[in-house]
């Protein structure tokens, strides 16, 4: 017989082993998507598209949560 509140602490093991690179590949970005990147305090640490070098060097960073609008906005934060 299965716990009830197993499956939770797999979704959260999965949250917080996700990164930018894991978003990207989920197709929740694409090239007209702009992408705030955020630290803790919710500061825009950069903004830009996916593809630009800026954004890019956070792609293996640790992803604490995020937020996408189907207006075309991504925030990331970044732990």
């Amino acid at each position: 017989m299965r716990k009830q509140g197993g499956g939770n602490r797999e979704a959260e093991r999965t949250v917080a082993d996700t990164t930018l690179r894991k978003i990207f590949d989920s197709g929740l970005a694409n090239d007209n998507t702009n992408v705030r990147i955020r630290d803790s305090s919710l500061h825009v640490v950069v903004y830009g598209n996916w593809y630009q070098d800026c954004i890019l060097k956070y792609l293996d960073d640790k992803v604490e949560s995020f937020t996408w609008q189907d207006n075309e906005n991504l925030y990331v934060n970044v732990k």
